[in-house]
């Protein structure tokens, strides 16, 4: 029997955690954890996000993997950052929230030009102030970092082999599907590409756990305040208002200023985070690597014809107007540009069915909205 592929493995626990989260979608349809109240749908909430999206892909993974918990981390990308990488990827989700907001809005309304009636609560009770801790937890943190380690972990690492632009869009689409909602999907695809380009040329999923975690929090906070505060509800909606009221071409014009803005400094962020991570530590490995090599010159350990060590790339650095040739790790380059795995019919097969079920249930709720 040949071994399985790590894209099998991967789609074959997230086809798991799709039953998972349709079995949940049902048992909360039939009310059937009513008697337990509020406590409920936070059980359902700590089933859903730690058990299925962090506890598999984090024990199960690396089970099927025969790989260590700790090497497992490390292949999904929990590597370490610097304190700036941190503050700057914190930025980074102020402004993606505030992207997002436009292009959640623009998809709401092309749905609803096609027949789709949003479901919106009528109304906004007041909650204390610990709720929004409890919040905070649950509609921040553990989403940041169990639906980071699916997507942005298991299912990038998974899918890895097939080429950069391949796992990146795979791992997205999927992310928005997964939220089983019409209303999600796209925004949440979108997001999804971006968090899975900042993983891969990061090489670390932290900054994607950062940017998923803002983006959460700053609506649960201004949720908070919205309802807990009538002054700052009004002056909030004053000003979504004000930017929208007017002469429409002058209304365009400026959202479209705005949005070119805020992409150029997602940009220039996006690239700052990418010098203070990868850059940085490629810099500090082949510094690493060249006095390694360096002291091999100087002990006479190197032979006049160098073989190439295993799993490596010969890259030419230049030391005090000298040009030496260092071995880096090819596991150190982070995802492979270009394909390295063919998929086979049981890969393909696996694909599909995780597709095809999350595609149905959000068709469903586009259809369920219309009707």
């Amino acid at each position: 029997m040949t071994r399985k592929h790590d894209f099998f493995k991967a789609n074959f626990i997230y086809l798991i955690i799709l039953l998972g989260f349709v079995s949940i979608r049902i048992i909360s349809a039939l009310d059937a954890l009513s008697f337990m109240g509020e406590f409920g749908s936070y059980l359902m909430n700590i089933i859903l996000q730690i058990g299925l999206l962090f506890v598999l892909p984090m024990l199960l993974y690396p089970r099927l993997r025969k790989t260590s918990f700790k090497t497992n981390a490390k292949d999904l990308g929990y590597k370490k950052i610097s304190f700036v990488a941190v503050l700057i990827a914190m930025a980074i989700g102020v402004v993606v929230y505030i992207l997002n907001i436009g292009v959640s809005s623009f998809f709401n309304f092309i749905i609803t030009l096609l027949g789709y009636e949003k479901f919106t609560s009528t109304t906004s009770t007041a909650y204390p102030t610990y709720m929004l801790f409890v919040n905070l937890l649950f509609t921040a943190v553990l989403p940041a970092i169990c639906e980071e380690t699916t997507h942005r972990g298991m299912l990038l690492h998974g899918y890895k082999e097939l080429g950069a632009k391949k796992a990146i869009f795979l791992s997205a689409l999927l992310f928005g599907l997964t939220h089983l909602n019409i209303e999600q999907f796209f925004y949440a695809t979108i997001i999804g590409l971006f968090l899975g380009l900042l993983t891969v040329m990061t090489s670390s999923i932290i900054p994607a756990i950062i940017v998923h975690f803002m983006n959460n929090a700053i609506s649960v906070v201004l949720g908070f305040f919205v309802s807990t505060n009538a002054k700052f509800a009004a002056q909030y909606t004053q000003f979504f208002t004000n930017i929208t009221s007017g002469n429409f071409f002058v209304v365009i014009c400026g959202m479209f200023l705005l949005v070119s803005l805020l992409l150029l400094l997602l940009g220039f962020l996006t690239w700052i985070l990418i010098k203070h991570t990868a850059i940085a530590k490629f810099n500090s490995l082949a510094n690493e690597l060249t006095k390694k090599k360096l002291r091999q010159e100087l002990m006479n350990e190197v032979d006049t014809i160098e073989t190439p060590e295993a799993n490596s790339i010969a890259i030419g650095v230049e030391h005090n107007n000298k040009n030496l040739k260092i071995y880096f790790p090819i596991e150190e380059m982070g995802y492979p540009l270009e394909r390295k795995y063919k998929t086979n019919y049981q890969d393909k097969a696996m694909l599909i069915a995780c597709l095809s079920l999350a595609s149905l249930i959000t068709l469903f709720t586009f259809i369920w909205g219309i009707i």
